[in-house]
């Protein structure tokens, strides 16, 4: 019970960690340069999270 416990907080984590920049920049919140900057960068992001995504469920399923 505590491995499904920890994996549902690591996950809960991820989805927050990677969707309040992108829900920032989503709803238009404007910091100047460093907000077009971070757009350029966004897909960059995306790719390093959906890998960092498919290891965390690699290891979720390594682990059980």
């Amino acid at each position: 019970m505590g491995h499904i416990l920890w994996g549902m907080v690591l996950m809960a984590a991820f989805g927050v960690g990677f969707s309040l920049p992108l829900g920032a920049i989503l709803l238009g919140v404007s910091l100047g340069k460093a907000a077009i900057k971070l757009q350029k960068a966004e897909a960059a992001i995306r790719v390093v999270a959906g890998v960092l995504l498919v290891c965390a469920g690699f290891y979720l399923l390594a682990t059980f």
